[in-house]
């Protein structure tokens, strides 16, 4: 938190530079679709946000060496940051109280760590709207969605990890490959995203994503992981 605020006063303190942070997610079509259509008001007012983030479990034996090599970054607040980011974008508030749980399911060694392989949390927001954020290590593949409910609809996106468009049917049944990584599934957001920056500094135009989007969502994080570990004190964990 102390390094975000100083980007904050370093940002601040140059304001004939541009900044913007690297939360993708905002700039894949569909989640900037999902944006225009709420502010549109086809789904009414926004009151849940529904995040998941899974890694594949392939993913296990590496974080674990990290983790014992010091590099200590639980889950809600690495893969847990975008959703954080999203869930503030979405409901146009701030997180107030956090309830989470979870466990070294898997991965029973990460426990040693107070860390874990599964999270699961519920949030409230200042503006009586909710977040439920679900992040993983276990998954068959790279798999994000997330739904967005309205008081006139609900919005979800990418609640099944397809590959692309391919349906096989065959004598192992119907199959639709899936994602295989993160870059896979994230290659045209990025790409936006430059772009998006580029165009700033060629406009004048401000970038929306600010330096203190990124304090308050990893506020937000540093929140879910401290509500995992006083759910498990009370359990006498």
């Amino acid at each position: 938190m102390e390094e975000c605020e100083e980007i904050e006063k370093a940002v601040e303190n140059n304001s004939d530079k541009f900044f913007t942070l690297g939360f993708m997610r905002r700039f894949d079509p569909s989640y900037a679709e999902a944006k225009r259509k709420i502010l549109a008001g086809e789904i009414g007012r926004p009151i849940l946000f529904k995040g998941v983030s899974l890694d594949p479990a392939s993913v296990l034996g590496y974080h674990l060496e990290g983790v014992k090599n010091g590099i200590y970054a639980p889950w809600f607040i690495e893969m847990g940051s975008h959703d954080t980011d999203l869930a503030r974008w979405f409901l146009e508030g701030e997180p107030v109280s956090s309830f989470a749980l979870g466990d070294a399911y898997v991965c029973k060694e990460l426990a040693k760590y107070n860390d874990y392989d599964n999270g699961f949390s519920l949030t409230k927001f200042d503006n009586d709207t909710a977040a439920y954020i679900q992040v993983g290590r276990t998954a068959t593949c790279s798999h994000v969605e997330s739904e967005i409910v309205g008081t006139k609809g609900t919005l979800r996106i990418n609640s099944v990890p397809r590959r692309n468009y391919l349906s096989a049917f065959s004598q192992e049944g119907y199959v639709e490959e899936c994602q295989e990584d993160f870059i896979m599934r994230w290659k045209e957001a990025f790409k936006a995203e430059m772009d998006d920056f580029i165009d700033c500094i060629r406009t004048g135009r401000a970038p929306e994503t600010t330096a203190h989007d990124g304090t308050m969502s990893l506020k937000f994080c540093i929140m879910l992981h401290n509500a995992y570990l006083e759910n498990k004190k009370n359990k006498g964990e």
